[in-house]
């Protein structure tokens, strides 16, 4: 699905979450159900109908020590990925389920509360992160080196390595495989979170190399394991 792309800088609503990180090209499942995010989607669904277009939103990680004042406005990592909105239904008991697809790195360039009718939310202005895509050189072998990985080590046992197979196509960009890889297969929220933050296509290669080669040394230490950790969990408030 092609999207259009977000004019920066914007103001656009900010989701929280502990334990999820967005990256452009992919794809996450949430559910809503907290009242002033209830009142963030039903503003958002408003003004898309209005504009003609798809709903916009930041998915944003929340900093270590957020339980203390999550009802407030806990600290969140500044760094983060915009989406658009692609597809949402309203329950019966008002709550939303939504796909929302990653379009850009952004940073927070300031934010401020929003009153909704069942509560307050935050909004923040963004302004887009760059990617920094190298050489062609260095995306051949930043490819080439992902390939040899899931071809000879234990990732190549996953369940899930069939549908990511598609992803090597020469016709994906380079960047877009390594967030997908990232988004699908790294586990630590800390580790998604540097995967994301680094614009550079190069180092964030380089990172996410190393990060699977652990993974694929854990799975060849844990037979069976493979099996497990697919799909990703939905994401919820």
């Amino acid at each position: 699905m092609h999207l259009m792309p977000i004019q920066f800088p914007c103001e656009i609503p900010l989701f929280p979450l502990p334990n999820c990180v967005l990256f452009p090209g992919v794809v996450q499942p949430l559910h809503i159900f907290e009242p002033r995010y209830l009142a963030m989607m039903r503003a958002a669904v408003a003004d898309a109908a209005d504009g003609g277009g798809a709903s916009v939103l930041a998915l944003a990680l929340l900093k270590p020590g957020w339980e203390k004042s999550y009802y407030g406005s806990p600290a969140i990592h500044e760094r983060l990925c915009a989406g658009r909105i692609i597809a949402h239904e309203r329950l019966a008991d008002g709550k939303y389920n939504l796909l929302l697809q990653g379009v850009a790195r952004a940073r927070v360039i300031s934010e401020r509360p929003c009153a909704g009718a069942w509560g307050v939310y935050r909004l923040a202005m963004l302004e887009e992160i760059p990617e920094q895509p190298g050489t062609p050189a260095q995306q051949t072998l930043q490819r080439r080196a992902l390939r040899q990985l899931f071809g000879q080590s234990a990732l190549k046992e996953l369940t899930v390595a069939p549908a990511l197979a598609p992803l090597f196509a020469e016709s994906v960009p380079t960047g877009r495989l390594i967030d997908a890889l990232a988004f699908a297969l790294v586990q630590d929220v800390q580790a998604k979170q540097q995967l994301l933050e680094e614009p550079d296509m190069g180092a964030r290669g380089e990172l996410l190399l190393r990060e699977l080669a652990a993974l694929a040394g854990r799975l060849e230490k844990a037979p069976g394991a493979a099996d497990g950790g697919w799909p990703p969990e939905l994401g919820v408030n």
